[in-house]
């Protein structure tokens, strides 16, 4: 049980009182202030829990990530108001899952950034799923409901605008995108133009047609 408790864990607390009972040692009633405590850190693991399994479904998808950890298997778990990932690997689907962290070198490898070039999506995935679960969360929910998940949703959107589209604004500086791309290439005279385009992409966490793009893009 120590084991499956290990891997990625979201710092919450299982010292939650039980809202809807009463205090087994003393035999009172929950107060109000008991049940409000209850009832935000439980609101907290459910977005946390869902999360979660946004994330590992994100991961299931990037085929890079897949093809490097072929057996690597995350698991959202929850026990209470406890949620976090379980990390094992993956038997024969004619056996039982075992999760026995053989592959835990790899999530600990996106956890410290230190993913290759393969996993660098899947890195990304994972740092802004962390600010979401440890920072935006539990932020947003100190100030809701005075603020709707709408009102909330819309001044992400309207903060971070489409890089894409006729009235897009690009992600990156086009300008300072075309001066690294020239400098790239005074530092290494034999790359080609594909070479240069990948590696500025691999440093930026873009794709390399949005490099090419933003290159073309007329000041």
């Amino acid at each position: 049980m120590d084991a499956l408790r290990g891997g990625l864990r979201e710092g919450m607390s299982n010292e939650f009182s039980k809202a809807e009972g009463c205090d087994r040692a003393t035999g009172a009633m929950p107060s109000s202030a008991d049940i409000l405590r209850e009832l935000s850190a439980k609101r907290q693991a459910d977005l946390v829990m869902t999360a979660h399994q946004a994330l590992v479904a994100r991961l299931r998808k990037d085929k890079e990530f897949a093809k490097r950890y072929p057996t690597l298997d995350l698991q959202p778990y929850r026990r209470e108001n406890e949620v976090g990932l379980l990390v094992g690997t993956r038997r024969a689907r004619s056996k039982r899952r075992e999760y026995d962290w053989k592959n835990i070198a790899a999530v600990l490898q996106l956890d410290h950034g230190e993913a290759p070039a393969g996993c660098r999506h899947a890195l990304a995935l994972y740092a802004a799923h962390d600010v979401i679960t440890n920072a935006l969360i539990p932020k947003l929910l100190s100030a809701l409901p005075n603020v709707t998940r709408e009102e909330a949703v819309r001044l992400l959107r309207d903060a971070w605008p489409s890089s894409r589209g006729i009235r897009s604004t690009p992600m990156f500086d086009p300008r300072l995108v075309t001066a690294a791309y020239a400098a790239l290439a005074r530092e290494n005279p034999s790359w080609g133009a594909r070479a240069l385009r990948d590696e500025l992409a691999a440093r930026l966490n873009v794709s390399a047609r949005t490099v090419a793009n933003l290159i073309r893009k007329k000041p």
